[in-house]
């Protein structure tokens, strides 16, 4: 299954800054908590579709960004993790753009 991820409107993304804990420089994601520890392995790739290059956070344990990779314009990322762990795509700045859960079976995942 293919899933297309669109960034979030300007507004939307400016008023998660603002509404954002005072230690974070970035915007988070609805949805942006800790992973639950999981055992079972699956995987994701993500295709970045845009114009500009985003990396991509596992969040960890207790909700802090790990960086996994930069995914330039028109490349595509092959990601192995746990069923129902936290991914979020953020900009290069780490503005969230969308936040997702480890799938139960490899899914693709595209990027505008």
């Amino acid at each position: 299954m293919k899933r297309i991820l669109h960034r979030l409107p300007l507004a939307v993304a400016a008023a998660m800054l603002l509404a954002a804990a005072p230690a974070y420089a970035y915007s988070t994601c609805n949805g942006e908590r800790a992973s639950p520890a999981t055992n079972y392995s699956t995987s994701f790739a993500v295709t970045n579709r845009s114009s500009s290059a985003v990396d991509l956070y596992w969040l960890d344990f207790q909700g802090q960004r790990t960086y996994y990779a930069t995914i330039n314009p028109g490349s595509r990322h092959w990601q192995q993790t746990y069923y129902g762990h936290i991914w979020v795509v953020t900009t290069l700045n780490g503005d969230c753009l969308i936040a997702f859960v480890g799938p139960s079976e490899h899914q693709e995942f595209d990027v505008y």
